[in-house]
């Protein structure tokens, strides 16, 4: 029996940065000839995904990121248009059995071009984009959370399914990282932004320095000024090797090795720079975080509705004020009762396992024949 073709719509530039959809999309292959379509300006890596089931369409660089960015409406229109048209040469050339459509552009290209499709929803977006689709012709609805759900439905379909932005958790899980111990290192994973506060975990560095912590600050830093800003405001942290920048992808697979050598996770949001009525940010719950469980490091994060996770399981500390003096108390104090909050973590971790809350909406996909 042949394994029916499903098309992924991605309508932005981060896939290499979606733990979400790169997890899913392992699953799937094992049941689906998947096929995944995404834009791709350069600034993310995705060259790195070199599995053949991913197609890109090329937005040059420098237009993406000094014009395309700064103005989101306008960069919206242009992905649609270009996806819309890479879609139409598709169909012509190959059948498709099921579309998932991603966020509110994904499901409105996939709705233009075959009907209906299911919606993957990552950024929760109520825009002209979401807006203009069929709810009828909403084949099932996954999406992180029952908040985010009944943020974008006032009555979520029956068919929705929730998928926590984790990991798959190796078969070995916990193995060696039950055993770890305090090392001082802290970690800023993901894209280098002031919305994600990248700030204070430099200042509250300035604050901590001399106890021998150090920060290794990894992801994608395309913002000039802000690369210009912190080389030059936190020059002496980076000079004396207390903070070191990390621009290297580093794959899905490898993720959780790779922070399994850090002892303390930043995940935060600058509210002094996001709206505080952005439910989106209010209510993620950010990848990096589950990676952390999954790697046995506690968390100093936001105290948003979308890490309430940190403190459901006591995996770390949640904070309201992002200041040297908050941060440095809650890093002494997971420094104390390190092995307290590691293995809450990896209880977390086993929690949120995707492989295993991605299984009912795998069963679905296959029973509806997408």
């Amino acid at each position: 029996m042949r394994k029916k073709n499903l098309l992924i719509i991605f309508p932005d530039e981060w896939l290499s940065h979606s733990p979400t959809l790169l997890n899913l999309v392992h699953i799937l292959k094992d049941s689906f000839n998947v096929r995944v379509i995404s834009i791709d300006d350069s600034v993310f890596r995705n060259s790195r995904l070199n599995d053949a089931c991913f197609s890109f369409i090329k937005v040059n660089k420098h237009f993406s990121v000094f014009f395309l960015r700064r103005i989101r409406v306008i960069y919206g229109v242009l992905k649609s248009i270009l996806l819309l048209r890479e879609l139409r040469k598709l169909t012509r050339v190959q059948a498709v059995d099921g579309v998932i459509g991603v966020d509110s552009i994904g499901l409105w290209v996939a709705q233009k071009v075959f009907g209906s499709a299911h919606f993957l929803s990552l950024e929760v977006n109520r825009d002209f984009f979401f807006r203009s689709c069929r709810p009828d012709r909403i084949l099932s609805v996954a999406t992180q959370s029952k908040e985010r759900a009944g943020f974008l439905f006032n009555n979520p379909p029956a068919r929705t399914f929730l998928l926590p932005n984790a990991p798959i958790l190796p078969e070995t899980f916990p193995g060696a990282f039950i055993n770890k111990k305090f090392n001082g290192r802290l970690i800023y994973l993901g894209v280098i932004l002031p919305t994600h506060g990248i700030y204070p975990c430099l200042d509250v560095m300035e604050k901590i320095a001399g106890t021998g912590a150090t920060l290794t600050i990894k992801g994608v830093l395309y913002k000039n000024r802000v690369r210009q800003s912190i080389r030059k405001r936190y020059r002496r942290l980076f000079n004396d090797g207390t903070v070191f920048l990390d621009q290297e992808y580093v794959a899905q697979d490898d993720l959780i090795n790779f922070l399994s050598d850090f002892s303390v996770g930043f995940c935060f949001y600058d509210f002094t720079r996001i709206s505080l009525r952005d439910f989106n940010y209010l209510s993620s719950p950010s990848g990096k975080l589950f990676n952390y469980y999954a790697a046995g490091v506690p968390v100093i994060g936001t105290d948003v509705l979308g890490l309430r996770s940190v403190r459901d399981f006591n995996a770390g500390i949640l904070l309201k004020d992002h200041t040297p003096e908050a941060i440095g108390d809650a890093f002494e104090k997971i420094s104390q009762n390190f092995d307290f909050y590691r293995q809450n973590c990896l209880k977390a971790a086993a929690n949120f396992d995707f492989r295993r809350a991605v299984t009912p909406y795998r069963d679905f996909l296959l029973s509806q024949g997408s």
